[in-house]
Formats: C-alpha cells, structure tokens, sequence
C-alpha cells in the first residue's frame, strides 16, 4: 500500500542519513566530504519529491518532512559552516542550503554562522557567497533584509564581485516583496556605483548599473520622493565631474520619470533647468574632454581596455543625443569642435569614429538646425574651418562617415537658404 511504501521510503533516509552523519564526526576530510555528498544527494531527492507532488493529485510526500527533522539534530549547518569548515564542504552544500530554505527551517542563528564564515578567509567567502546566490530566490524577506544589513554596514572597497553579485540577485529577490524596504538595497548599491572600486569587474560593474536603473526608475518598486533623491545625486555627481557613466545613465533613465518639483511650473522647465541652467551640458564637455585624456594615458601605459573605452563613449554619445532629443540642449561651435577632436582628429581607437557618425546623422537628420545648435554661422563655420579643414583628409572614409558629413552639409545649406530667403523679403 501506499502507507509502506511511505514507511520504506523513511526508513531508507533515516538508513542513509544516519549513515552520512556518522561519517561527518570523523576527523578525515574524506569522510566528511563523503557526509556531505550523501546529504546533499538526499536533499535533492526529497526536493525533487516535494515538487513533484506539489504539482500532481498524489498525496504530499513525507521524506522532506523526515530528513529535514533529521537534519536539524546534529546541527548540519553548523558542521559545515562552523569552525570545523573547510572548503570543499562549503562547495557541496548548495542542494542541502536549498533544502533547509525550502521548509523554511534555516533560522536567523544558522544563517548568521554562515556568515561568519565568511571571514575566515578571501577563497571561502567566495565559495559562500556563491552558495547563498544560488539559493537566493528561495530566501525570506527576513533574510533578505539580513543581508542587505549587513552590507550596509561593510566598506564597499572591500567587496569582491561575488558580494556585488549576491547584491544584484538580492534586489531582484526584493522586487517580487513590497515588504522589503529599498532604501539599503539602493544605498548600497549607489555606494558601489560611485565608489570606483579596484576589485570589482567591469562586467559586474555594468550589470550593478543596469539593475540600479531599472530600480531607481520605477515607481511600481519605489516611492517618487526616492526617485528624486537618486537624481539628486547624479546630478550633483556630475557637476562634481565624478563617476559620469553612473550619473550620466541614472539622469537619463529617470530625466522623464521624475515627479515634478514644486518649484517649477511645468515637467518643461524643471528638465530645461537641470540640463541647461543647472549646468549639466557644460559639465558634461569637460568630462568628456577630462576621459579623453585619461584613456590616452591608460593607453599609452597599456592598461586599456578597448571594450571598456566603448561603453564609455556609448553612454556619452546617448546621454547628448537625449539631450539634444529633448530640445532642451543647443550645441555651439566649441561643443562640436570638441567632439570632433575626440572622435575624430584625435581618436583614441579607429572605432570611435563611426559613434560619432551615428551621433552626427541623428541628431542633423530630419532636424531644423536651429534647434539643434546656438546659431546657423556657428554650424557652418565649424562645417568650414573643422570638418572640411585642410588637415582632413576624407580618402578612404566609410560610407556612414561620408553620409554623416552629406546630412549636416545639407542642414547647414537649408538653413543657410532660409535666412537668406528671410532676409531678401525683409528688405
């Protein structure tokens, strides 16, 4: 009957466990390693059964309920993460993590000595942290703000990229939980976005932003009175000339997200202010100047990363033509001579240039010059005395090179033509 083989079924994992926690009171490594792969073997097994008949019309399975009564006796969590770690346990101990979280039997206390361990040494913090991602989405919101606590009180300069990962597998943990607060979550991970931070990688680094964005600009996850202190902070980041990728990507992301201040009459204005009067834009071309020289330096020293450099440039060259897009930034003949000393005169690498050319057709396209740039003679005297120089030399130019050139030519002679036509029936 089904009852026996219920019976059967407990009385082999009470066989096997009894076995493994035998084996895990030895002083051999071996053994204990062994422990641990029965262990995690059964978790799985039970997991998998506890699934299943949550899915189908079978009765609820009871081996989860036996192995996990098992299991909080001889204090397995302690065993593996107490004093008597090592790394190979730690290793081992993803299915069996997963199982305690499961049924809801990990308490505050072990989690707490799991995070101990973490500080016994740089390769098991490492290990452990890759551990409680894995198990991340199966975590209370408890221990979810246990966590977060935690970092929160670490010095961001001493993370790795495994914390900054778990950070990133937390936050979307807390975005299916309205009860898990934000304001850490974002705390934290703002202090890592500002923090140039030698130990994290570019790639970590870049899936931190991606993440913090898609927070920070969505009112679903947060209150608009945080939204606003976010950009507050990039804003000022900027005028400080710090960290311009950051702020340059939570700026445009939020820009039209953002509730409207009081001061301001209109969404109009308060953006006109913050790019313009607020000296966004001119802020924003002595940084690009600033990096520019910073990435010939870091080439010249052979520590450039080509990909990195890119990104960097991307960001830039969005951020300006969203400006630009917005109407509520007007570009002058020093602004355009500087990018085209950037991308093109005094390239860093061959690949700037096409950013530039895209950067060029779109905003010249389709456009009326005027509200693009300050004045109609600046546009055609950097056309003139810039692009068409005696030092350029156009042989071997890319077609989307040359169709850039042709679309600002065309939008200089237009609006030249206009004025001209005005001026004649003026007179």
């Amino acid at each position: 009957t089904q009852s026996t083989w219920g019976r059967k079924g407990e009385e082999a994992i009470k066989l096997k466990i009894g076995l493994a926690l035998s084996l895990l009171k030895s002083h051999l490594l071996e053994r204990r390693i062994q422990a641990i792969r029965l262990i995690a073997e059964t978790c799985k097994t039970a997991k998998s059964s506890q699934i299943a008949s949550y899915y189908s019309s079978l009765p609820s399975a009871t081996d989860s309920l036996v192995l996990s009564e098992l299991l909080q006796v001889p204090r397995v969590i302690e065993e593996i993460f107490g004093k008597r770690s090592h790394i190979e346990l730690i290793q081992r101990s993803t299915e069996i993590l997963n199982f305690f979280l499961l049924n809801g039997n990990l308490t505050k206390a072990q989690f707490n000595s799991i995070w101990d361990c973490c500080g016994q040494d740089e390769q098991s913090k490492i290990e452990i942290l890759k551990v409680i991602a894995e198990a991340s989405t199966l975590l209370s919101n408890e221990l979810v703000g246990f966590i977060i606590e935690k970092y929160a009180n670490i010095p961001v300069n001493t993370l790795f990229d495994q914390d900054v990962a778990l950070i990133c597998s937390l936050a979307n943990k807390a975005g299916k939980n309205t009860q898990v607060t934000w304001k850490q979550i974002l705390s934290v991970m703002w202090e890592i976005l500002i923090g140039n931070l030698a130990n994290i990688s570019y790639e970590i680094y870049t899936r931190v932003l991606d993440k913090f964005c898609d927070i920070v600009t969505t009112p679903s996850f947060i209150p608009e009175k945080v939204m606003m202190e976010y950009f507050e902070k990039a804003y000022i980041v900027i005028l400080e000339g710090k960290n311009t990728k950051t702020a340059l990507r939570v700026l445009r992301s939020s820009l039209n997200q953002l509730p409207l201040n009081a001061q301001f009459k209109n969404k109009t204005g308060m953006i006109s202010y913050y790019l313009a009067e607020g000296s966004v834009i001119s802020n924003f071309f002595s940084d690009i100047e600033r990096y520019h020289l910073q990435a010939k330096e870091k080439q010249a020293q052979g520590k450039f990363v080509a990909e990195e450099h890119k990104e960097e440039l991307i960001v830039r060259k969005d951020f300006l033509e969203f400006a630009v897009q917005l109407g509520k930034c007007k570009l002058t003949k020093e602004n355009l001579t500087t990018l085209w000393k950037i991308f093109i005169a005094e390239f860093v690498l061959i690949d700037d240039q096409p950013i530039f050319y895209k950067f060029l057709k779109y905003v010249f396209s389709g456009r009326i010059l005027q509200d693009v740039v300050t004045s109609t003679g600046d546009a055609a005297e950097f056309f003139v005395n810039v692009v068409c120089s005696e030092r350029n030399n156009f042989q071997g130019l890319p077609l989307e090179g040359m169709q850039a050139i042709e679309i600002l030519l065309i939008a200089v002679n237009k609006s030249l033509n206009n004025i001209g036509d005005k001026a004649a029936k003026d007179s």
